[in-house]
C-alpha cells in the first residue's frame, strides 16, 4: 500500500506572485507559484503526493509521475465548501486564538522556510475554479483547514493532509493533545533534507534516494506496523531513517544542491489517535466529518501527516 500526502487548499504556507507558475486551466485571474513547506522531504517520505488541483502544486513538481492532481481526474470528494462545522466545535479556542495571530509571523515562516529570493509571497490565491464552486487556497483560512479535513476523511485511509507552520497550531495545542487528542505516537524525523528554489522544491536528485529500498520499505512500514509498533520500535526506525537521510545528504544532494537552497527541518507524522478523535477539539465531530470506512474506525485517522515547523528549522551556514 502507497503512503500518499494530499495537499489541499490550507498546504501551502504561501503564493509567489513574482515569480509566477504556468496558467492552468482552474486558476481564473492569476498563476501565482504555490511554496510549499517541507516539500523535498516529502517527496522522500511519500510515494505519492495528490493535489486537490493543479493551481495549488509549484510548478516545477507539475510533471512528476508520482504527483496527480484530483480535479483532472474527476476524484474530487463531494464536500459542500457552503457548509462546513464551525471550527469552533472542532478545535481549542486556544487554537484557533493562535492560528488567527498567524500573519504576525509572516516572516519567521517565510525565513524558515528557505525562502531567499525576492518573492513576492502571499498568503492566498485568487479564485480556483473546482467543479461548479470558486475557491481559493489560503494558509490563513480556518474554513480551509476544515475543509481540507473533510476531504482527507472522503479519500482512502492512506492518504494523510500535508499541513504546515500555520494549520499545525490547530492540532498541536497542549490542552487539545492531552485533553482531547489521546494521542498514541508521534514520529520525529530529525534531519529531514530540504530544498527549494523559485520555481518549487523539485530536484533531479531526489529520486536515486526516493527509490531506493529503504525508504520504499518505511513508506510502507509507515502504513502498515507503524500503527501497532510499540515506542521502541519507533525510535530504532527514527534512529535508522534519520542516519539514513544524513547519509543521502551528504554523499548525494550537497553535490548537486547550492547551500543557499537547502536547509534541515523536522518532519513529525502522527500516527495514530484513539477511534473517536478524529481531530483535537471535540468527539462530537464525528458526527459532523459523517461515516467513517470499518478501517478509519479501527486505526484512526493521520489528519496531521507531515508536519515541517518553521521554529524547528536549522538553517546550513
Amino acid at each position: 500500500m502507497k503512503r500518499i500526502g494530499f495537499v489541499g487548499l490550507s498546504t501551502p504556507i504561501y503564493y509567489d506572485y513574482r515569480y509566477k507558475a504556468s496558467r492552468s486551466e482552474a486558476d481564473l485571474s492569476s498563476s501565482p507559484n504555490p511554496i510549499l513547506e517541507g516539500a523535498f522531504g516529502a517527496l522522500l517520505l511519500y510515494d505519492e503526493i495528490w493535489f486537490l488541483t493543479k493551481s495549488l502544486c509549484p510548478d516545477n513538481m507539475r510533471h512528476l509521475s508520482y504527483v496527480r492532481f484530483l480535479n483532472e481526474e474527476g476524484k474530487v470528494p463531494e464536500v459542500d465548501p457552503n457548509w462546513l462545522p464551525d471550527g469552533d466545535t472542532i478545535f481549542h479556542p486556544t487554537s484557533i486564538e493562535e492560528f488567527r495571530n498567524s500573519s504576525a509571523d509572516y516572516e519567521m515562516v517565510k525565513q524558515g522556510a528557505g525562502i531567499y529570493w525576492d518573492a513576492a509571497a502571499d498568503n492566498h490565491t485568487h479564485g480556483i475554479k473546482i467543479g461548479e464552486a470558486v475557491l481559493g487556497g489560503n494558509s490563513w483560512s480556518l474554513n480551509n483547514v476544515i475543509y481540507d479535513i473533510l476531504m482527507t476523511e472522503r479519500l482512502p485511509n492512506n492518504v494523510e493532509l500535508l499541513t504546515n507552520s500555520f494549520s499545525t497550531r490547530l492540532f498541536r495545542s497542549e490542552s487539545s493533545l492531552n485533553d482531547q487528542l489521546k494521542l498514541t505516537e508521534l514520529l520525529i524525523l530529525e534531519n529531514v533534507p530540504q530544498f527549494i528554489c523559485p520555481k518549487g522544491p523539485y530536484h533531479p536528485c531526489v529520486e536515486e534516494v526516493r527509490e531506493s529500498a529503504f525508504l520504499k520499505s518505511f513508506r510502507a512500514w509507515m502504513n502498515t506496523e507503524a500503527l501497532s509498533a510499540t515506542g521502541k520500535e519507533i525510535k530504532e526506525i527514527k534512529d535508522e531513517v534519520d542516519s539514513k537521510l544524513e547519509e543521502a545528504e551528504r554523499d548525494l544532494f550537497l553535490k548537486f544542491l547550492a547551500p543557499k537552497e537547502t536547509y534541515k527541518s523536522l518532519g513529525e507524522t502522527l500516527l495514530s489517535v484513539g477511534a473517536d478523535a478524529l481531530v483535537p477539539g471535540s468527539a462530537a465531530v464525528k458526527d459532523l466529518l459523517g461515516q467513517l470506512n470499518e478501517e478509519k474506525q479501527k486505526k484512526g485517522v493521520r489528519w496531521q501527516g507531515f508536519i515541517v515547523e518553521a521554529r524547528a528549522k536549522i538553517r546550513k551556514s
